[in-house]
């Protein structure tokens, strides 16, 4: 077997260019004859905007929180369209997205009503970054 794991952090997967080189890092493994296991962060800069979320919510602000968040959506969807061609798949990855963060601003809504911060919370927050550019940067390939 020719597994090989290969991790890709934030400015690997920052923007639709970027995406793109990752994949063809990728693809050139594959041609290679290896079996890639391919491991994402979340696009550069989310991880501390989800953070800033995080603590608006926990203070309070529940309007400054789903504003970031609501950045942070128009940014995937802005990368998701510019990488996925085919329409049906480009909706499809744009409803995943849609859910990714309408269940996010659900948790930030409860965050800012219950204004407690626990580091649980804090990690699912941020998980929210990862787990949507690995749907995307999965849906480019």
């Amino acid at each position: 077997m020719n597994l090989v794991v290969m991790k890709f952090g934030g400015t690997s997967v920052e923007d639709p260019a970027a995406i793109g080189r990752t994949a063809a890092i990728v693809a050139g493994r594959i041609a290679n004859g290896k079996s890639p296991v391919v491991v994402v962060s979340a696009m550069a800069k989310v991880t501390d905007q989800l953070l800033r979320a995080a603590a608006a919510a926990a203070q309070g602000d529940r309007t400054g929180a789903l504003a970031i968040s609501s950045r942070l959506r128009s940014r995937h969807r802005d990368t998701a369209i510019a990488l996925v061609k085919d329409p049906a798949g480009c909706a499809a990855l744009l409803e995943v997205i849609d859910r990714k963060f309408d269940a996010l601003d659900e948790i930030l809504r409860g965050l800012a009503a219950i204004l407690e911060l626990t580091p649980r919370i804090s990690d699912l927050i941020v998980s929210y970054g990862e787990r949507i550019s690995s749907r995307i940067v999965a849906a480019a390939f």
